[in-house]
C-alpha cells in the first residue's frame, strides 16, 4: 500500500550500512542532490585524497580544459564573487535549478560569475545537451544557461572541490568570496541569501564556518558510530550501542535517525519493552504535530513491531493524534487508526474507521486494498443486517447503498458518500448498527426537524445515570447526545462532555443518549474501566446517562434531521428551540454562545437549510449518473456537475467526478488536463491531495489518456511541499521520472525515497529501486 509516510523510522542498518549521506532533514533543500555518477575509470584508479576543503579556506585552484559556453578564468581574482556549481546533463534537480541560476547572473551582472561544471566524460555529451530543447518550457538549454559552462572530465576541479569537503551530491554550489575563500556551501536552490550577503560584505563567514565544522563533526561521529554498531550487533552488546548513541546525542543533539536507532536498539535488541516506550515518548515530543512521522511510527509498531513487543494503547494514541491533526481525513492514517482498534479487539470501532478510509481514499491500487482489509474487519464481526444510509430514488429497483453507488464510480468519489459536516469533525461520525428487529420493522416517518425549530418530545424509559426529566423547560439549556457503547468515537469524546458538563454545572444539562437494546450492555459499559487512560466509565462520563431501547427519542431527533452517524449532539435553548447540530467535540463555541444569549440562531437555521438543500440535491444527482454510465451520456452528467457548482459552490468530490468524467468518460484529454489545472489550483500547497492525484494518473490511467509532463508538474510540487523527506511522494516523482524514460532521475529520487521509508513500504520502495537499476544496467549492457 502506499503510505502517506514522511520522517519514517530507519533501521538500524539501513542507517548506517546502506546510507553514506548524511544530510540531515532540515537541510534538504527544494530540489534534492543527486549522488554524482563517476565514470569506470575512476572507480578502478586509487588516488591521493585531496587536502581537505571547509568553508573559511581559501578556495582550491583550478584546472579545467573545455570552457563550453563564457569566458575562461585562470584563478579567482582578488574582489570577484564567485559561484562555482557541479551539475551533469543526466540530473534533474541540476535541470531544474537551471533557471534560477540564470536569474541570479541575470541579477548580479559582472559582480557575480556563476560557472557551471560538469565532470562528463564526453565533451560532445555537454554540447549537445546545450542545443536540446527543454521539454518543460520550450527552451534551449543554451538559454536555460545564461552563465559560464564548462566541462572537467578527469574531474580535477571536482575533486578539490566536491570530494575534498566532503559532498557526494549534485547540483552543490561553492560561494567563493572577494577575498578568493570559500565563504558558503550548499544547494544552489538554497543560495539567495548568503550570496547576497556575500556580496554586500554582510556574510558572517565566522559562524558560517563554525557551523560548518560543527556538522562536519557530525558527519564524521556517523560514521564512527557505524564501527560501533558492528561490533554491538557481533557481541550482541546493546548497551555498548546505546551508550553510544547516548554520548553521540550529548555532543550533536537529537536527531531522528539517531532518536529511532536507539529505541530500535532497547527495543528489538534489548527487548527492554518499558525503557523502549519511555524513549519514544520522548523522541517523539518533538514530531507530536507531525501528522506522518506519527503514523509512520504506529503503523511500524502495529505491522512491524513482533506482538510481544508491541504496546497498542500507546500505538492507539500516536494514531489517534496522527488522525486529528489531519481532520480524520487522510485515508492511510485512518487505516492505521483502525488497525489500532482491530489488534485491540475493538471491531466495531475499527471497522468505523475503515468506512472512513474508503471515503477518503482515491480510487486505485490503494482504495481496493483498504476495501479488503475494511471486508476482512466486517467478515470477523458478529453477523447482524447493518442498514447503510441509501440514496432514494423513484425507481424501488435502482435504489443502491453507498457502497454500490461508490464502487460503480471511477473515482470512487459519488456524491452519496460526500461527507457532511458534522462527519468532517476532530472525530469523525460512525455509523450506526440498528438491531435486528429493526431492519424488519417500517414505521412512518418522523415530522422533519431543523435548527429553529422546537425540540421534540423525549420518551425515554431508563435513565441510567443522573436525574431523569419530562420535558425542556424554559430558561434551561440542555445538549442532546446521541452514542453507543461500541462506538470509538463516542468514548474519545467523553472526558470532552464532562469537561463542558463541569464548567457549566446546572446552567446546562448534557444527556448522553444510547439506543442499544439491552439496558444491562450500558450499566455494565460504566462499571468498565477505559484502558486508555485507566477510569471508570462512569467517571469519564459525568453527566446524565439514558437508553432508548425503542428509539423512540433517536428517531424524533436523529433520523428527523438527517443526521446518520454518532456522536451526535443537539443544543436546546432556553426557549426549546434546537439551536445546534453537530460532533460534541465541536460543541464548544455555540454552546457558550447559546448559554450567553449571543447565538444567532436565525444564521444557524439558515446555514443548516442551506446544508440539507445540498444535499437532497447531491442524493437526486445519482439518477443522473446512472443514466450516464448506462447510456454513455457524459455531457448530461458534466451538465449537472457545472449546475451543482454554480448553485453550491466547488467541492473536492464534484471537481474530481468531473475530471473523471472529461477523460475516461468522454476521454476529451486536452479537457480533462484543464480542468485538473483547475480543480488542483485550491489544493495546490497540499501535498496528499497532489500525491494521489499524480500516483493515479500514473498508475490508474491507461497510457493513452495520461499527461506525464503534468503528473511531474504535481509530483514535483507535492515533494516540494514535503521537503523531499516523504518516501510515498518521493516514490510519485521517480514513478513520474521513469514513466517519461528518464531512468537515472528514477533511480536519483528512488534512492531518497528508500532512504525516508521503513516497514513493508520501505520493502515495496527498495524493490521499485532495483526493477530501475535492473532496467538501466540492461539498456547499458546492451
Amino acid at each position: 500500500m502506499k503510505r502517506t509516510t514522511s520522517i519514517a523510522l530507519l533501521t538500524i542498518s539501513a542507517t548506517l550500512l546502506g546510507c553514506e549521506s548524511t544530510q540531515k532533514a532540515e537541510s534538504i533543500p527544494a530540489t534534492p542532490l543527486v549522488p554524482a555518477e563517476p565514470s569506470a575509470e575512476e572507480t578502478t584508479v586509487a588516488q591521493a585524497p585531496p587536502t581537505p576543503l571547509a568553508i573559511g579556506d581559501d578556495a582550491p585552484a583550478i584546472s579545467i580544459d573545455h570552457w563550453v559556453k563564457g569566458d575562461a578564468i585562470e584563478g579567482f581574482e582578488d574582489g570577484q564573487v564567485y559561484v562555482m556549481e557541479f551539475w551533469a546533463t543526466w540530473c534533474g534537480p541540476c535541470i531544474t535549478t537551471m533557471p534560477h541560476l540564470s536569474g541570479l547572473q541575470d541579477k548580479y551582472g559582472d559582480t557575480v560569475k556563476i560557472i557551471g561544471v560538469s565532470s562528463e566524460k564526453e565533451l560532445v555529451t555537454v554540447t549537445n545537451f546545450l542545443e536540446e530543447t527543454n521539454k518543460r518550457d520550450n527552451l534551449l538549454n543554451t538559454d536555460r544557461m545564461r552563465y559560464t559552462v564548462t566541462v572537467d572530465p578527469d574531474r580535477s576541479t571536482s575533486r578539490v572541490f566536491m570530494e575534498a569537503s566532503g559532498q557526494r551530491g549534485i547540483p552543490t554550489a561553492f560561494i567563493i568570496n572577494a577575498n578568493g575563500k570559500v565563504a558558503w556551501i550548499g544547494h544552489p536552490m538554497n543560495m539567495d541569501e548568503p550570496l547576497e550577503q556575500v556580496v554586500n560584505g554582510t556574510w558572517d563567514l565566522a559562524a558560517a564556518t563554525a557551523e560548518f565544522k560543527r556538522t562536519h563533526g557530525e558527519d564524521l561521529a556517523m560514521k564512527d558510530l557505524k564501527t560501533i554498531y558492528v561490533e554491538a550487533i557481533g557481541n550482541n552488546d546493546w548497551d555498548m550501542w546505546i551508550a553510544a548513541l547516548d554520548e553521540f546525542i550529548g555532543v550533536h543533539g537529537n536527531n531522528p535517525q539517531i532518536d529511532s536507532m536507539k529505541f530500535d536498539a532497547l527495543l528489538h535488541g534489548k527487548k527492554d519493552i518499558e525503557g523502549a516506550y519511555i524513549w519514544a515518548r520522548t523522541m517523539l515530543e518533538s514530531s507530536w504535530d507531525n501528522a506522518q512521522a506519527l503514523n509512520a511510527f504506529a503503523w511500524n509498531m502495529l505491522d512491524g513491531t513482533p506482538a510481544e513487543l508491541q504496546d497498542l494503547t500507546f500505538a492507539l494514541e500516536v494514531a489517534l493524534r496522527a488522525s486529528e491533526l489531519t481532520n480524520n481525513e487522510d485515508a492511510a492514517i485512518l487505516d492505521t487508526l483502525a488497525r489500532a482498534y482491530w489488534e485491540l479487539d475493538e471491531t466495531e470501532t475499527a471497522i468505523s474507521w475503515q468506512e472512513k478510509a474508503v471515503e477518503f481514499s482515491t480510487e486505485g491500487a490503494m482504495a481496493d486494498e483498504l476495501r479488503i482489509t475494511l471486508n476482512r474487519y466486517s467478515d470477523t464481526k458478529e453477523p447482524a443486517p447493518v442498514v447503510v444510509a441509501s440514496i432514494e430514488t423513484t425507481d424501488e429497483d435502482e435504489s443502491a447503498s453507498v457502497e454500490e453507488v461508490v464502487a460503480d464510480h471511477p473515482s470512487g468519489d459519488h456524491p452519496s458518500a460526500d461527507p457532511t459536516p458534522e462527519e468532517i469533525a476532530m472525530i469523525p461520525l460512525v455509523p450506526l448498527v440498528p438491531a435486528v428487529e429493526e431492519t424488519q420493522v417500517v414505521d412512518a416517518p418522523p415530522a422533519p426537524l431543523a435548527i429553529g425549530d422546537n425540540a421534540p418530545e423525549i420518551s425515554i424509559d431508563h435513565w441510567v445515570k443522573g436525574d431523569a426529566i419530562d420535558g425542556f423547560e424554559n430558561g434551561q439549556v440542555y445538549v442532546m447526545e446521541f452514542w453507543a457503547t461500541w462506538c470509538g468515537p463516542c468514548i474519545t469524546s467523553m472526558p470532552h462532555l464532562s469537561g463542558l458538563q463541569d464548567k457549566y454545572g446546572d446552567t446546562v444539562k448534557i444527556i448522553g443518549v444510547s439506543s442499544e437494546k439491552e439496558l444491562e450492555t450500558v450499566t455494565n459499559f460504566l462499571d468498565e474501566t477505559n484502558k486508555a487512560d485507566d477510569l471508570l466509565n462512569t467517571d469519564r462520563m459525568r453527566y446524565t446517562v439514558t437508553v432508548d431501547p425503542d428509539r423512540s427519542t433517536y428517531r424524533v431527533f436523529m433520523e428527523a434531521s438527517g443526521q446518520r452517524g454518532i456522536p451526535t449532539a443537539f443544543i436546546i435553548n432556553t426557549d426549546g428551540k434546537v439551536a445546534w447540530i453537530g460532533h460534541p467535540m465541536n460543541m464548544d463555541e455555540p454552546l457558550e454562545q447559546v448559554v450567553n444569549g449571543t447565538w444567532d440562531l436565525a444564521a444557524a437555521g439558515a446555514e443548516f437549510a442551506k446544508e440539507q438543500a445540498q444535499n437532497n440535491a447531491m442524493n437526486e444527482m445519482r439518477s443522473v449518473y446512472m443514466a450516464a454510465t448506462e447510456n454513455d451520456e457524459w455531457d448530461g452528467w458534466i451538465a449537472a456537475i457545472d449546475s451543482f457548482t454554480e448553485e453550491y459552490g466547488s467541492n473536492p468530490q464534484m471537481n474530481s467526478m468531473k475530471f473523471e468524467a472529461l477523460l475516461t468518460g468522454k476521454k476529451d484529454k486536452e479537457a480533462a488536463y484543464e480542468w485538473a489545472r483547475i480543480m488542483l489550483a485550491p489544493s495546490w500547497d497540499d501535498a496528499n491531495v497532489l500525491n494521489a492525484f499524480a500516483w493515479n494518473l500514473l498508475d490508474e490511467t491507461p497510457a493513452e489518456l495520461q499527461d506525464l509532463d503534468y503528473a511531474l508538474i504535481v509530483a514535483t510540487r507535492a515533494s516540494e511541499l514535503t521537503n523531499n523527506e516523504d518516501a510515498m511522494v518521493l516514490d510519485t516523482l521517480a514513478r513520474a521520472y521513469w514513466e517519461i524514460g528518464e531512468t537515472y532521475k528514477a533511480i536519483a529520487w528512488q534512492q531518497k525515497a528508500v532512504e525516508f521509508a521503513d516497514g513493508q513500504m520501505g520493502e515495496s520502495i527498495a524493490a521499485t529501486l532495483k526493477q530501475y537499476e535492473t532496467s538501466l544496467a540492461s539498456v547499458t549492457n546492451d
